[in-house]
């Protein structure tokens, strides 16, 4: 008969673990009183504790971010502030704004951005891997705020219907009075609600029609100089009494946030992103209606000029920089590798945190009639491309590049073949 394995106690496994566990404490308190300081200083700075003063109550939001996230603007750091209030006044809204956090590779501080949205908001769903039947069900009993981390690992997989789905949900919660319609087992039509806001962290981009309705943060990673407090349970403990705060003062002026405002700051699908964040702005007061339209005006043009750019314009321009010096030509595993080994570009994790394939490069290179052929370099016979295909293409499309480029030779003084 097999003799039963007997575990030993803790304390003889792990003879220091009170040690251990009582240094642990004794940091976490010095940590707190750390953080609690913090916060001292800022009131006698002048942060105000008043529920109704909603610029006040804006500038803290802003406040706990800077100390716990880098962002990757300074109006950034204003829209994610405002967008916290407005998921406190989803019923005065006919547009429900999304955030998308995204981010080039890991350990960007993405995750940690909705760490700490989540005790800001009002009626969190954080998840990573809920479907959309679930979304469905919970967003149908009251609207909900969701935070939908590792996004890239679900539009990862082509042709997935899982994917599309959840797409479909997102899409149709952007505006109000958009359902849903799922068959019951008992062959009933049912009709879901899917109106909620909602912010998402992801690796890359993630489909154009959640892109299309979000205000989007690209995150990389924090140089050596830019330091951040470690955010702990305590402070979420902390952020949902702010949370409560800012749903107090957010229902005190509910009637004049439901009231309709015209304003031609923006246009089209970017007016309908930014326009519950501008009422926002817009009753707090104080500073905050002129940075809300600084921000909208500033975020979407950076955003539209990556959209209206294109792929096909950032690969030229990215290969014009990391051509090798002096060479002629370059293969095309070569060239995969310099735009892989490039930082903050995206072509590492171009297809949902898969690098781009030399397959990819020549499909958004067609276009501009560059294809790779057979080239000679070092000896080695492969695919790969000549500068000199390049180089035209550059001055059309790349004014930057084209600016370091020699002028073109023209036509009647170029060598005649046989010369």
């Amino acid at each position: 008969m097999p003799s039963k394995k007997r575990t030993r106690p803790a304390e003889q496994v792990y003879p220091h673990w009170r040690q251990v566990l009582a240094e642990y404490e004794r940091r976490e308190a010095e940590e707190y009183e750390r953080v609690s300081d913090e916060a001292a200083i800022l009131r006698e700075e002048g942060t105000s504790t008043d529920p109704t003063d909603g610029a006040a109550l804006l500038d803290e939001v802003e406040a706990v971010y800077r100390r716990h996230v880098v962002l990757p603007s300074e109006w950034a750091y204003t829209a994610v502030a405002l967008w916290v209030a407005a998921t406190h006044a989803i019923e005065a809204w006919t547009f429900a704004s999304r955030i998308v956090v995204t981010s080039p590779e890991k350990r960007c501080g993405k995750s940690r951005v909705l760490e700490v949205t989540h005790p800001l908001v009002a009626r969190p769903f954080q998840t990573a891997n809920a479907t959309a039947a679930v979304l469905y069900r919970v967003a149908a009993i009251a609207p909900i705020t969701i935070l939908h981390d590792e996004m890239d690992t679900i539009f990862s997989k082509k042709n997935d219907a899982g994917a599309e789905d959840l797409r479909s949900f997102y899409n149709a919660g952007f505006e109000r009075d958009q359902f849903t319609y799922r068959v019951a087992p008992n062959g009933d039509v049912k009709q879901y609600s899917t109106f909620s806001m909602a912010m998402f962290g992801a690796i890359g981009d993630l489909p154009d029609t959640i892109m299309d309705r979000s205000v989007v943060l690209r995150m990389r990673r924090r140089e050596p100089h830019e330091s951040v407090s470690p955010f702990r349970q305590r402070d979420a403990k902390r952020l949902r009494s702010l949370g409560k705060r800012i749903g107090e003062w957010t229902e005190s002026v509910q009637h004049e946030l439901s009231e309709p405002r015209e304003d031609d700051t923006l246009s089209d699908r970017e007016a309908d992103v930014w326009e519950s964040l501008l009422r926002i702005a817009d009753v707090a007061g104080g500073e905050w209606p002129e940075r809300a339209r600084i921000a909208a005006k500033d975020m979407t043009e950076t955003e539209a000029t990556r959209v209206v750019e294109g792929k096909g314009v950032e690969l030229l321009r990215d290969i014009a920089e990391v051509w090798p010096a002096g060479k002629s030509g370059v293969h095309s595993e070569k060239l995969q590798a310099l735009l892989t080994g490039m930082r903050d570009t995206g072509w590492d994790t171009y297809a949902y945190g898969r690098p781009i394939t030399v397959n990819e490069i020549a499909s958004l290179l067609q276009p501009y009639e560059i294809k790779p052929r057979q080239i000679k370099m070092g000896g080695v016979n492969r695919r790969g491309y000549r500068r000199e295909w390049f180089e035209p293409v550059w001055r059309r499309y790349s004014a930057g590049v084209a600016d370091a480029l020699p002028l073109p030779v023209a036509p009647e003084n170029r060598p005649r073949p046989g010369r």
